[in-house]
């Protein structure tokens, strides 16, 4: 019982020796083996959990908590195929949990471009709103692809992710809608088209400019800093060194940036040097040229861009379990950190992370990483 009651309340530390004691205790019951499995997959101890959610289900086959359990280790493992059979049994109905496991299952098996987009599209236009660790989830797949400049990928996910359920939770929700409507508007000036244009301002803006009231999520604060805000420093830094070809097209869509980031950031985050160089974008204005690319302040700032792309945006890439992107990742990484160890080389002699000895110590471990 005081097993349970950890697991519930989420003290899975003491629940896990409870509960393991209760299955030794009582060798036949499912229950027990599927709460220990519950509480090692809130652990990721993937493996001894798939060992206790398969006794569980050998002893209750019909156990459907301790199948969705299994499903999420299976994915974990990255065997999408045998999380499917597993679920196989469960009536889909109006079960939100099996509803959103299938739909992360069916993008898993899907091609992670056009055709996992698609796939999600159908979920997303179901009759309840997905949970919200699923929606970032495909936000942080859209993310990896664009910090990735698979342009074409990322922009079938965005277009998916502005669809929207007449769910009314969802519609009083801007998860995900903002983030992937701002992100294709930040597109449509990153990428160059022979086309017209793929973002209608007198559409997609209103879009846009209908999610300003919501107040921002804690989703939506998490995934500006990990891809969204990186993705618009891409932005500022394309416009400034060459203008978009029409400028009241990227006056419209620059504007419909800065008022949605007006709801999305914080007071402060309102007046950063980012909101102020897409501002002088917007307003045709020559920006200010640093003189200092060759100073330190520049190289501590290469430094810091190629660290963040190495540990917060290289993961992005991964979320999607392709084997494409995987072997992608890793050469991105072995790149990377190439390039960091040159860099830091660089600037060893003046600038040293944490102190000189543990500065010379971390230079070292960098090395024998490349």
């Amino acid at each position: 019982m005081r097993g349970k009651l950890a697991l519930l309340n989420n003290a899975i530390a003491e629940a896990i020796p409870q509960l393991a004691l209760a299955v030794s205790l009582e060798t036949e019951s499912a229950a027990n083996e599927y709460m220990l499995g519950a509480a090692l997959v809130r652990q990721q101890q993937w493996l001894v959990a798939r060992t206790c959610l398969q006794r569980a289900l050998r002893l209750q086959p019909g156990l459907s908590s301790a199948r969705l359990e299994l499903a999420t280790v299976l994915l974990a493992t990255g065997e999408p195929a045998q999380a499917l059979s597993v679920l196989q049994p469960l009536p889909h109905g109006s079960n939100l949990a099996v509803i959103a496991k299938r739909a992360q299952i069916d993008v898993q098996l899907a091609e992670y471009g056009s055709a996992a987009a698609q796939v999600a599209v159908v979920a997303l236009q179901g009759p309840v709103r997905l949970p919200e660790p699923l929606l970032r989830e495909r936000l942080q797949i859209a993310g990896g692809l664009l910090l990735a400049e698979k342009f074409t990928e990322a922009r079938a996910w965005l277009q998916a992710l502005t669809t929207v359920t007449t769910d009314p939770e969802a519609l009083a929700n801007p998860i995900p809608r903002r983030i992937a409507w701002i992100a294709l508007a930040a597109l449509e000036l990153i990428e160059t088209y022979s086309n017209p244009l793929n973002f209608q301002n007198d559409v997609d803006v209103p879009e846009l400019q209908n999610l300003q009231w919501q107040q921002a999520s804690v989703t939506e604060c998490s995934l500006w800093s990990r891809w969204l805000e990186p993705l618009l420093e891409q932005l500022a830094s394309r416009l400034e060194r060459q203008p978009y070809s029409d400028q009241e097209v990227s006056r419209q869509l620059l504007t419909a940036i800065l008022e949605a980031l007006s709801s999305l950031l914080p007071a402060q985050q309102r007046q950063s040097s980012l909101i102020k160089r897409l501002e002088q974008c917007r307003d045709g204005r020559r920006p200010f040229v640093h003189s200092d690319a060759g100073s330190h302040r520049a190289a501590r700032a290469r430094l810091h861009q190629a660290s963040d792309a190495l540990l917060n945006h290289l993961p992005l890439l991964v979320v999607h379990p392709a084997a494409e992107l995987l072997a992608e990742t890793q050469q991105r990484r072995r790149q990377g950190l190439d390039q960091l160890w040159r860099q830091t080389r660089g600037v060893s002699g003046w600038y040293l992370p944490c102190g000189d000895d543990a500065g010379l110590e971390w230079i070292d471990e960098l090395n024998a990483c490349v």
